[in-house]
């Protein structure tokens, strides 16, 4: 065939309906979607990469490509067809005129191609363009849907899909949608109306609100026992010294010790001034909460 193309597999209504399940798994809303099927003109073939500098020719690297005969590019996406061309059914351009489809441009012949392929495989893989081997090239043109895709406000993305294996270029396109506040509340309503998630809930706001809290300065986590001590200087000359948990005369329950001059003063281990979320009246209103939680879920368990 003097110009052949790959027919597509991937119908028009699956490469749309893959598209909106995207949108859909980062939370949008269906978008409106316009889509065309394109084809990209590709040179595939196999190469060997060998080295002599030892003394001993070796091949040091094999595998397939694809080369863009429009952007004379080599084509990542597409080398893995190079190995299996034989799956894939051809037809000549004049014979798919059914199809609404475009085509690029075909920019370099084969004899071009071979000339070009040697210096691309060469910067790739940093060999010696003489040592670059590349044999089996065959040309054919290879179907893309072309996605655009709008949602939200004034947004837009574009898809691409392989039409013969139907994979997606360009997702990472698609930001994930942050959950609006009536989302949030609306999900957390819903879990409580399951009884089953109310013991689940009360659990962890016991452990993240009620649970002790660990003294910052004092406690076990000073140095040995009584070591850890701490000059705090004040407005004078008078030296103070903070004494950890281990100190003989610290306190059972993460209290510490302020020495200062002839008297003594003990303090909480959550210091005046923290944004500290451990204070009585917060402690009161969430055993409220749970109070509550728990004598609902008792009446409707009888």
């Amino acid at each position: 065939m003097e110009n052949p193309v790959f027919l597509f597999k991937v119908q028009k209504a699956d490469a749309e309906a893959k598209v909106s399940s995207l949108f859909v798994s980062k939370r949008w809303e269906k978008p409106e979607i316009n889509s065309s099927l394109s084809c990209i003109p590709c040179f595939f073939f196999s190469f060997d990469i060998h080295d002599s500098s030892s003394g001993k020719t070796i091949v040091v690297k094999r595998g397939f490509g694809a080369l863009n005969a429009n952007s004379k590019e080599l084509e990542d996406r597409l080398a893995s067809l190079s190995e299996n061309e034989e799956d894939f059914e051809r037809a000549d351009i004049n014979q798919v005129h059914e199809h609404e489809m475009s085509f690029l441009k075909q920019r370099i012949s084969g004899g071009e191609a071979k000339e070009i392929l040697p210096v691309l495989l060469a910067a790739k893989y940093g060999a010696l363009k003489e040592n670059v081997i590349v044999s089996g090239l065959d040309f054919c043109n290879v179907p893309f849907w072309n996605i655009t895709a709008k949602y939200g406000v004034g947004i837009s993305s574009k898809i691409e899909i392989n039409g013969l294996t139907g994979e997606v270029f360009g997702s990472g396109s698609i930001p994930l949608r942050q959950k609006t506040e009536r989302e949030l509340v609306s999900e957390v309503l819903d879990e409580l109306s399951r009884p089953s998630a109310w013991l689940d809930y009360s659990a962890r706001i016991l452990s993240k609100f009620l649970a002790p809290a660990a003294p910052e300065n004092g406690g076990a986590g000073q140095k040995g026992n009584g070591g850890g001590k701490r000059d705090v200087k004040g407005r004078g000359k008078e030296n103070e010294k903070w004494h950890g948990k281990g100190s003989e005369k610290g306190h059972s329950k993460g209290r510490g010790v302020v020495k200062s001059g002839n008297g003594s003063a003990s303090f909480p281990s959550v210091l005046p001034g923290d944004d500290s979320i451990y204070s009585e009246t917060a402690r009161v209103i969430l055993l409220a909460i749970i109070a509550l939680l728990a004598v609902i879920w008792f009446f409707l368990l009888r």
